[in-house]
C-alpha cells in the first residue's frame, strides 16, 4: 500500500543498455513502489528503448516512455523528464546505478514527516562496474571543507550548497510544487546543483547520510567521463582556473535573478548570493590585481573565502598563483 504522496520517478537514458536493466529492476523491487516512472531517452542508438518498453510491459506500475528525436544532453533531458512528472514528489534516477530496496519508502517517510522539507539528497556507496564497493561514499568523494561540514551540523544546507554543490542528482528527490522555481534550467548548470541550491534558498533541504544507492563508476558516464572516477571529477571542479570564475559569477547571477522573480525569498539569502557573486568576480579579476594582498585581506575579513571558496587553500592559491 502506498502513502498519501504520489511519487514519480524521472529517469533519463542515453546509450544505457549495458546497465539499464539492473537499475530498472532495482526500482521494480522497491518496498514502496513508485506511482509511475517517466523515462526520457536521449536519441539512443542502442537497445535502451527496447529495454524500457519490455520493462513497461512487465512491471505493475505505469511507465511513460518518451524518445527524443535529436540529442538534448543530460541536463536538458532531465529537464524534460522532470517537467513530465505528475507526482507530488519527483525522484531523480540515472540509468546506471542500483537502488537499495528501501529507498522510496525512506523518501516518503521524510517528506510525509515534515511538510517544510522541499528536497532530499542522500549519500551513496561508490561501486565499480561490477557493483564492487570502492571503499568510500559520494559524500567522502566530495571532500567537504570545514565550512560545509559546519553547515551540515547546524542543518544550514543553503550555506553548504552555496559554497559548492554536494547533492548528487541520482540521490535527489524534491516536491513538485517547486517546478515553477527550478524550470527551465539555464545553460551552464548541471540539473542537480541548480535544483538543490534553488530549493534550499526557499525551503528546508534534508541531507540523509545513509547510502540509498549504489553509485556506479564506469568509463561511459555522461558527466565527467573525461576523468576516471568521481574523486577525479571533484578534483577538477576544485581546481577551476581563474579565467573560469567570471562564468561562474554569471551563473550565480542566474540563481539570483530566478529567486528575485520567484519572490518570497529572504533578504539574507539574496545577500548571501550577492556575496558569492562578488567573491567570484574578485577571483576572476585577479590577473589584473596580481594577487594584491590588500584585496585578498579584504575578502578574508568579509569571510568570503570561508563561505564561498575553500578557505585558506583558496587564499594561498590567489596569493601565490595570481596569473594561473
Amino acid at each position: 500500500m502506498t502513502g498519501p504522496l504520489r511519487i514519480s520517478i524521472a529517469l533519463c537514458t542515453c546509450e544505457g543498455e549495458r546497465f539499464l536493466r539492473e537499475q530498472l529492476e532495482s526500482i521494480r523491487l522497491q518496498a514502496r513502489p513508485p506511482d509511475e516512472i517517466v523515462v526520457c531517452d536521449d536519441a539512443s542508438g542502442d537497445g535502451s528503448a527496447e529495454i524500457v518498453e519490455r520493462f513497461a510491459g512487465e512491471c505493475p506500475f505505469p511507465v511513460r516512455f518518451f524518445r527524443n528525436e535529436r540529442r538534448l544532453g543530460s541536463t536538458r533531458n532531465f529537464e524534460k523528464s522532470i517537467g513530465l512528472c505528475p507526482g507530488d514528489v519527483i525522484v531523480l534516477s540515472d540509468q546506471d546505478d542500483v537502488w537499495r530496496p528501501g529507498k522510496l519508502a525512506r523518501m516518503e517517510e521524510i517528506f510525509s514527516g515534515d511538510p517544510a522539507i522541499g528536497a532530499v539528497f542522500t549519500d551513496g556507496e561508490v561501486v565499480d562496474e561490477a557493483l564492487r564497493p570502492q571503499g568510500f561514499g559520494l559524500w567522502h568523494a566530495h571532500r567537504m571543507n570545514r565550512f560545509q561540514k559546519a553547515c551540515l551540523r547546524r542543518a544550514d544546507l543553503f550555506g553548504a550548497l552555496l559554497n559548492r554543490n554536494l547533492a548528487t542528482g541520482a540521490t535527489m528527490a524534491f516536491r513538485s510544487r517547486f517546478l515553477p522555481l527550478v524550470l527551465p534550467i539555464p545553460g551552464g548548470w548541471v540539473h542537480d546543483g541548480w535544483i538543490a541550491l534553488l530549493i534550499a534558498a526557499v525551503a528546508k533541504v534534508e541531507a540523509v547520510p545513509e547510502p540509498w544507492i549504489l553509485y556506479r563508476l564506469h568509463e561511459h558516464q555522461q558527466i565527467g567521463a573525461e576523468r576516471k572516477g568521481l574523486e577525479g571529477r571533484i578534483a577538477t571542479a576544485k581546481n577551476t582556473g581563474f579565467e573560469e570564475y567570471r562564468g561562474m559569477a554569471e551563473r550565480y547571477g542566474e540563481v539570483l535573478d530566478r529567486l528575485r522573480f520567484f519572490g518570497n525569498v529572504s533578504p539574507e539569502v539574496l545577500r548571501s548570493i550577492e556575496g558569492k557573486i562578488a567573491h567570484l568576480a574578485f577571483r576572476a579579476d585577479r590577473r589584473r590585481n596580481a594577487g594584491s594582498p590588500v584585496r585578498v585581506a579584504r575578502e578574508l575579513l568579509l569571510m568570503r573565502y570561508r563561505r564561498y571558496s575553500d578557505g585558506w587553500k583558496s587564499v594561498l592559491k590567489d596569493l601565490i598563483l595570481p596569473g594561473a
